[in-house]
Parts: C-alpha cells; sequence; structure tokens
C-alpha cells in the first residue's frame, strides 16, 4: 500500500539533502534522505543507480516477454 508522497530540499550543517517522505496515516511515515554530496555527486550517484536499476528491469521484462 503506497500513502500520500512528500519531497522537500533541506540543508544542515553537511550540506544539502532531499528527503522523500511518505505517509501511511495514524502517525506512520518514512524517510529517505539522499546528501547532495559535492556538486550534487550524492544525488548524481542515486540518479544513477535508479537508471541501471530501470535498464535492468526492461532487460528482464524483454527476456521473460520471449518465452
Amino acid at each position: 500500500m503506497v500513502g500520500d508522497m512528500l519531497q522537500e530540499r533541506k540543508s544542515n550543517a553537511n550540506g544539502g539533502l532531499i528527503a522523500l517522505w511518505e505517509f501511511f496515516g495514524q502517525g506512520k511515515k518514512q524517510v529517505i534522505c539522499l546528501p547532495e554530496g559535492i556538486r550534487n555527486t550524492g544525488w548524481n550517484k542515486v540518479l544513477m543507480q535508479i537508471y541501471d536499476l530501470l535498464m535492468a528491469l526492461e532487460d528482464w521484462n524483454a527476456t521473460r516477454n520471449q518465452g
């Protein structure tokens, strides 16, 4: 079950970050924090990992649909 989503750009003493929040109701929530890193390297690494995952899923689906 997917709850309501919120994202926000924040900063603290360690630099910038993106916080991704998911709210489930009744006070339940989870958050993922992605650090900015030097010259956005943290965000770029996450982006590349998501891209790699999507490419692997595409290959998996293509293989699955062949047989």
